[in-house]
């Protein structure tokens, strides 16, 4: 048998190991709050839909060629098990060979059976392995866990860069808010003119009619050091050199980072597309994710305006942040370099600074 196959609940089996050694790995896993739910606001837990998973015991090798599948730690997980009417198959979620979640499910309803996988509330990235098994067939599938919390720490530079959100579906700022992130809600074309904070995030267009603002309406601010940034604009949109274009034939590559891009998030989390639309840049543009293979589309990238900066974004990750876990790390990603950017143009104004000594 298996070190890692699952016994029968309760039953340690003598096959994992003394149990402090589940405890010391779940303690270098998890948080000390335990799993899931960051809290939103007003104290109650973040909710977001569940990623589902699917094994099929028929077909294990398709399983284990699968590309990692990555979710997030507020983020629900339904595994569903797909095999042969009537079989009671066993699965197990380990972390370098230490089983953390086990147990069983009933394949009904035609071969198919579901499961929900309670997830660690991890500190850092980490790469879970689901492995379900009936009889003699097994399959299984990596599952890599961002954390739900990225921006712990940021608190002081978030409210130093006071940061607004322009979003109609009020999900841009939800996703911020359940970190405890500070930031400004402007609801209003009256809020969005006279805002004066050092970042602006502009977003919800796929879900609403709202267009962004002119260019022209937020050039003199950007100018002036603020940041903005601009989530998946409508195609033909264009500011600052930066165009979005929808594509003729959505582009299937993998994805890449520039340098310095993506603490938590990897490019493999994106997957290999389609990509339906792209990103025409001015020259000096910094391209922070693209589609590399057959040609290099842009996905996201960044120009440097005056004192401040603008990114825009034509990810279909972001397009509604509450139905996909990346899509909600790439935002906070993309908010980490806001951050960035405004230490780096702070050290520039310090040393162009005439020396008065």
């Amino acid at each position: 048998m298996s070190a890692n196959r699952p016994t029968a609940d309760g039953e340690d089996g003598g096959r994992r190991g003394p149990a402090a050694v589940v405890a010391r790995a779940t303690a270098a896993l998890v948080c000390a709050c335990g799993s899931a739910g960051r809290a939103g606001p007003g104290g109650q837990p973040a909710t977001f839909p569940a990623v589902r998973v699917l094994i099929d015991l028929d077909a294990p090798g398709r399983a284990r060629a699968s590309r990692a599948l990555a979710t997030c730690a507020d983020t629900p997980l339904l595994l569903v098990v797909a095999g042969r009417a009537g079989e009671r198959a066993g699965w197990w979620c380990s972390y370098e060979g230490t089983v953390l979640r086990q147990g069983h499910v009933e394949l009904a309803n035609g071969g198919l059976g579901s499961v929900r996988v309670p997830l660690p509330g991890v500190r850092h990235r980490a790469e879970l392995e689901l492995t379900v098994r009936a009889g003699r067939r097994t399959a299984s599938r990596r599952v890599a866990v961002l954390p739900a919390t990225m921006l712990a720490g940021t608190a002081g530079r978030l409210g130093e860069l006071r940061l607004g959100a322009a979003d109609p579906t009020g999900r841009a700022a939800a996703v911020l808010r359940a970190e405890g992130a500070p930031l400004t809600e402007l609801r209003t074309r009256h809020a969005r003119e006279h805002f004066t904070g050092g970042g602006l995030i502009l977003a919800g267009f796929a879900h609403s009619r709202a267009a962004p603002p002119p260019a022209a309406d937020l050039d003199g601010r950007v100018r002036a050091g603020m940041i903005v940034l601009v989530v998946n604009p409508p195609p033909g949109w264009t500011g600052w050199g930066l165009r979005r274009v929808a594509a003729a034939r959505p582009t299937t590559a993998p994805a890449s980072f520039a340098g310095g891009f993506g603490r938590v998030v990897r490019p493999a989390d994106l997957g290999h597309g389609p990509w339906p639309a792209a990103l025409t840049c001015p020259p000096g543009a910094i391209g922070l994710v693209r589609a590399t293979a057959g040609g290099r589309a842009t996905l996201a990238a960044a120009v440097r305006v005056g004192a401040g900066a603008v990114i825009v974004t034509a990810l279909p990750q972001m397009d509604g942040f509450s139905g996909d876990p990346v899509g909600r790390c790439l935002l906070k990603e993309l908010v980490l370099w806001m951050l960035a950017e405004r230490r780096r143009a702070g050290r520039k104004e310090s040393t162009s600074c005439p020396d008065n000594g």
